[in-house]
């Protein structure tokens, strides 16, 4: 449960034609669902995990002087896999989906999206490389409806797709306990 819930609210300017969008805390919501993970190592070279989340939510509380009350199941899922190709080379892929829901003014749809990243150690594993790609099917979009006095909204938000990124890592101090010495009792 969550009071005084921050919340997306849209208003429409009919004399200037324009429409405004703020956040106020005007709600309350009540969740409750079922959550489940799982994990799967299936080879030395292959990790995998996955959840899911399958819930109801309802949302509640009072806009411009009328009721809200709008209620859904929903979903959610992800999975990342990561593929060990040599010791210090690793390739990880990642899945998400987040189902239809409800908002104060009106809905929201699913969206999905899947990234890739693959990671290269170097120098006694001291430097990294990640090169990413998000978004990789240019699937990220956010697609959402809202109605209130006057109006009657449709409205969808897509990122740039396919977004590549470079990052560089380097371990200052790749501090790690020698074993041998702490078996013979030494500092």
């Amino acid at each position: 449960n969550t009071n005084n819930l921050i919340t997306r609210v849209t208003e429409y300017d009919s004399d200037a034609g324009i429409f405004y969008q703020r956040f106020e805390n005007i709600n309350e919501d009540h969740v409750v669902g079922s959550e489940s993970m799982v994990e799967w190592q299936f080879a030395n070279w292959l990790k995998m995990n996955a959840s899911t989340n399958v819930y109801y939510y309802r949302i509640m509380g009072e806009l411009n002087g009328e009721d809200i009350d709008n209620s859904n199941v929903t979903w959610r899922a992800n999975a990342n896999a990561t593929f060990t190709v040599t010791p210090t080379s690793r390739i990880q892929a990642n899945m998400g989906y987040r189902g239809p829901t409800v908002t104060a003014q009106g809905s929201a749809e699913g969206m999905y999206y899947v990234n890739l990243a693959v990671r290269q150690d170097l120098f006694k594993r001291k430097l990294s490389a990640t090169l990413q790609v998000r978004d990789l099917l240019g699937s990220m979009k956010r697609e959402f409806t809202a109605s209130g006095e006057n109006f009657s909204q449709y409205v969808l938000m897509q990122r740039e797709p396919r977004v590549v990124m470079l990052t560089l890592s380097y371990r200052i101090n790749n501090y790690r306990v020698d074993q041998r010495s702490d078996r013979q009792g030494s500092d």
